[in-house]
C-alpha cells in the first residue's frame, strides 16, 4: 500500500510570491493589484515587514495617506530602525498638513542615515 505524502509549502515561500507578484504589478502601475497582493502576502505571514511598507508606498500613489501611515507604522513596529518607514510616513504625514509629526519623522530617519529626511530637514531649516 502506497502512502501518499502532502508536503505544504512554507508560509515565507508563498509570502515570497504574492509579494514578488505585488512588485510586478506596481512596476506596471496597477496599484490596486499591487496592494492586494501584498495583503494576501501578509494574511500568509503577519510580520513581513516590507510587504507592510511597499503596500504603504502603493497606497501613497494612490493617495490613500491615512492607510499609508498605518502601513509605515507597522512596518516600524516590526523593524524600529527603519530609516525608509519613518521618512515616509513623514511624507505622508506632511501630504496630510500635518507639519509637526512629520518634522518627528524626517528627524528620527535623518538620525538614522535617511538622506531624503536629511535634505528635506535641511530645506525646512531644521536640525536632528
Amino acid at each position: 500500500m502506497r502512502k501518499t505524502i502532502e508536503l505544504k509549502p512554507h508560509s515565507s515561500i508563498i509570502a515570497l510570491a504574492f509579494y514578488n507578484s505585488g512588485l510586478a504589478y506596481g512596476a506596471l502601475g496597477d496599484y490596486q493589484q499591487e496592494i492586494n497582493n501584498y495583503t494576501k502576502a501578509l494574511e500568509v505571514k503577519p510580520d513581513f515587514t516590507m510587504a507592510y511598507f511597499n503596500r504603504g508606498v502603493s497606497y501613497g500613489s494612490l493617495g490613500n495617506h491615512h492607510q499609508a501611515i498605518k502601513d509605515y507604522t507597522k512596518s516600524i513596529e516590526l523593524k524600529p530602525d527603519y530609516a525608509n518607514a519613518y521618512n515616509n510616513r513623514g511624507s505622508d504625514y506632511f501630504k496630510l498638513g500635518n507639519y509637526q509629526q512629520a518634522i518627528q519623522d524626517f528627524k528620527i530617519a535623518a538620525k538614522l542615515g535617511n538622506t531624503y529626511s536629511q535634505e528635506a530637514l535641511i530645506k525646512m531649516g531644521k536640525k536632528w
